[in-house]
């Protein structure tokens, strides 16, 4: 399981910048693809506690079509395509 902590109170959910880091959001998706759960929850900080104030939708998107094929996603893909290509 992999769990973001969002201290910020304007965020309404969770997504990787893949615009920025390619590699990054491939990995998170191609994670999630293999069954990790990702999962996010507010909170709210105080100097003495950090307490759950709820969960946040996740949304594991690969990177723009722009930055692919730079990051593991693509390269399960390629992987899983020629398996099929060499089982016909």
């Amino acid at each position: 399981m992999l769990l973001f902590c969002v201290a910020h109170t304007g965020i309404d959910r969770v997504a990787p910048a893949g615009h920025i880091d390619a590699r990054y959001a491939d990995t998170l998706y191609a994670a999630g693809q293999q069954g990790v759960e990702v999962m996010a929850v507010g909170c709210h900080i105080t100097p003495g506690t950090i307490g759950v104030v709820g969960t946040l939708p996740v949304v594991p998107e690969p990177a723009p079509e722009s930055r692919r094929g730079r990051g593991p996603a693509a390269q399960v893909a390629r992987s899983a395509s020629s398996k099929v290509r060499s089982r016909r």
